[in-house]
């Protein structure tokens, strides 16, 4: 919007006029919010999403927050508590780090409900090479966005 005030005239005026309309536009365009449970990601997630509500220029809000990156959970509750009773081996290390990862996501996440009401997508951690995306893992991320 500030090219668009500053440019007097000319084919970049012309430009950024047809643009400023386009994201103006809901039927056109919509906001969206892409963050991953981290917590100063998080934190200037909630500023972003602060700032995008109060801005009159703007107008609205986004549509969805999309959540990148979500580790799966793989213990039942009770998995979970023996867990946290064993004594540390390298195993139960392990296991426990990749616990409280996924307890540290819920939690961000739970801080991000209660900040952002929105439209949440979780979207699961996928661990692969960027030359290389295989099949299953289109898979899994459509169901993840249309489930």
């Amino acid at each position: 919007k500030d090219v668009y005030n500053i440019v007097p005239f000319g084919p970049l005026k012309t430009q950024t006029e047809k643009m400023y309309h386009l994201l103006e536009d809901p039927f056109q365009t919509s906001y969206h919010i892409v963050t991953i449970p981290e917590q100063m990601i998080i934190n200037e997630t909630i500023e972003l999403y602060q700032t995008m509500r109060d801005d009159p220029s703007l107008k609205r809000v986004p549509d969805f927050l999309f959540v990148n990156k979500m580790m799966p959970t793989i213990f039942s509750a009770s998995e979970e508590s023996l867990l946290l009773q064993q004594s540390e081996n390298s195993v139960h290390h392990l296991a426990r780090k990749y616990l409280e990862t996924t307890q540290a996501q819920k939690k961000l996440i739970h801080e991000l409900a209660m900040k952002i009401p929105i439209s949440t997508i979780l979207l699961p951690f996928f661990e692969m090479d960027q030359n290389s995306i295989e099949s299953e893992m289109i898979h899994n991320l459509a169901q993840s966005l249309f489930s």
